[in-house]
């Protein structure tokens, strides 16, 4: 076979007139050399006739198994068949792993070869399964070496917008640290976590707070509860988030305080987030009650919220579950009722000893997720949107509202703002 030639036609980018060359010599490939292979499947490749690629680069490795330099066009061919295009539910689930493996197996992690897609879209593929367990998703992120991967932010666009994502080499760390906290590898997690912290100087989604997050429940796990203590409350500054809450609510567990945890849970139930995601937390919360006799319709109330919860969406109900569930007295609820009761339980938990002030919306910033409450015969109080309870940012509600000291996240500077709004027919 004229080799030279099918180089010069691939360098050429006439990658049908090499294709075509090979063709017409099948038959005698069993003299072809090792190049003969490669650039016929190259060819085809670049043709996008992945499965006749495939097949080509397949007996290439048979008929020379030392030869390393066809082994990225057979990953490419396998990634174009059954990795890139597999939907979960739609495409064959067998093939899709069996090619993933066969690249990971025949391919190094270079720019030229598809191993990193191909483990990213596995991880991407167990992530959304709930069967996954963390030992599983943690087994494919150690096929990856960090220090090879990407610092350049990735780039999309939402709503028309160029937005900047994390970079893949940030995305691995956030992972790597996310799944060794559910396989309790403490030390290790808190070993990635300031890893992270000192590679990366512009962090994506909070990832340098779900970092301190993280080392700060990874010591709680290894008994250091004041510490932890403190760096969630550290957090706070910055960040109000339900699973911050939820972190300091284990902390008073450990504790033993049931004022801190009555605190600490209410305040995580009633932050913005999907209840669906609390749905566990929840059952944990009315754990936490258990003893307390007069709250004792309180406790029954969360355990029927988490059963709803999980009979809408579909998902496993635990027999333990239905037991709690079972002590609610009379006929359960809907969930929509069981939330409104619940919520008014949780301010009170929360907000324990604080006065309730009375104000109205005096203005709604553009776009219409922050603005500003008028107390009655007191200042005037910045709101996010998220701190509505059950009402619509609108000027001139009435509405009632605790205030909570923060933190501006990048100044640094002490503010007031208004939480738990609910609405008021007048002020009066």
């Amino acid at each position: 076979m004229d080799t030279a030639q099918a180089r010069r036609w691939c360098r050429q980018q006439k990658y049908d007139q090499a294709a075509a060359m090979y063709a017409r010599q099948i038959a005698a490939m069993d003299a072809w050399g090792p190049w003969d292979y490669y650039y016929y499947a190259y060819s085809l490749s670049k043709l996008r006739e992945y499965a006749e690629g495939r097949e080509i680069s397949r007996r290439c490795i048979i008929a020379f198994p030392g030869f390393t330099q066809i082994r990225d066009v057979y990953g490419w061919c396998l990634y174009h068949l059954y990795v890139r295009p597999f939907i979960p539910g739609q495409s064959d689930e067998d093939d899709f792993r069996r090619a993933v493996e066969a690249i990971v197996k025949y391919t190094e992690q270079t720019a030229q070869s598809p191993y990193e897609r191909a483990v990213w879209k596995m991880i991407d593929v167990l992530r959304r399964q709930k069967k996954a367990t963390a030992e599983e998703i943690d087994s494919w992120l150690t096929l990856l070496n960090p220090n090879r991967l990407s610092l350049q932010p990735q780039e999309y666009v939402k709503d028309g917008e160029w937005l900047s994502g994390a970079s893949y080499r940030e995305r691995w760390y956030a992972l790597k640290s996310g799944v060794l906290v559910k396989k309790g590898e403490y030390d290790a997690c808190i070993a990635v976590c300031e890893e992270g912290l000192r590679i990366f100087t512009d962090f994506h989604y909070d990832n340098d707070i779900w970092f301190k997050y993280r080392i700060a429940l990874c010591r709680l796990r290894l008994g250091d509860v004041d510490g932890a203590e403190r760096e969630f409350s550290a957090l706070l500054q910055y960040k109000q988030h339900w699973i911050i809450y939820r972190g300091l609510f284990y902390a008073g567990q450990a504790q033993k305080s049931l004022r801190k945890m009555k605190q600490y849970g209410a305040a995580a139930l009633l932050l913005p987030g999907d209840m669906a995601d609390k749905v566990q937390f929840l059952a944990e919360f009315a754990d936490s009650l258990a003893g307390q006799e007069d709250l004792r319709t309180e406790r029954a109330r969360h355990y029927a919220l988490a059963l709803r919860i999980r009979q809408e969406k579909g998902w496993f109900v635990p027999e333990a579950l239905r037991r709690q569930a079972a002590t609610y007295e009379g006929q359960i609820p809907r969930k929509a009722e069981l939330l409104r009761s619940l919520q008014a339980f949780w301010i009170r938990c929360r907000h324990d000893g604080e006065e309730e002030k009375q104000g109205f919306i005096s203005a709604v910033l553009p776009g219409g997720r922050a603005g500003f409450i008028k107390e009655y015969g007191g200042p005037s109080y910045y709101f996010k949107r998220d701190a509505l309870l059950g009402l619509d940012a609108e000027a001139g509600t009435y509405v009632t509202f605790f205030v909570e000291v923060g933190q501006d996240r990048f100044g640094g500077k002490a503010s007031r703002r208004a939480v738990d709004i609910r609405k008021k027919e007048s002020l009066f």
